[in-house]
């Protein structure tokens, strides 16, 4: 499984709820997995083995791609193997007005 807390940098916070979703990292059009993200950010993720990109959509909150940044492309490959796998805290931040 993958782990790992969503932190808020200011925003309605999580409340109204959101989800983490995965993508194979080979294409963003390829598989695709989601678990509800939890009110205190913390989630955990049973992905199968593989090379995975974390996205994060939080109501109120710019999409967000593990770690830190808004661009699938720039987004880190996440490797599962088997073992946990035990992610930084990814911030998100507000959507613009």
């Amino acid at each position: 499984p993958v782990s790992g807390r969503v932190v808020p940098q200011g925003g309605p916070g999580l409340s109204q709820g959101g989800a983490v979703g995965s993508y194979k990292a080979i294409a963003p059009n390829g598989q695709f997995w989601a678990v509800d993200l939890p009110q205190d950010g913390n989630y955990t993720y049973p992905l199968p083995n593989g090379d995975w990109r974390i996205v994060y959509v939080v109501p109120g909150y710019e999409l967000s791609y593990y770690h830190n940044t808004t661009q699938f492309e720039n987004a880190t490959t996440i490797v599962v193997s088997g073992a946990p796998v035990l992610l930084e805290d990814q911030q998100i931040y507000p959507t613009p007005p």
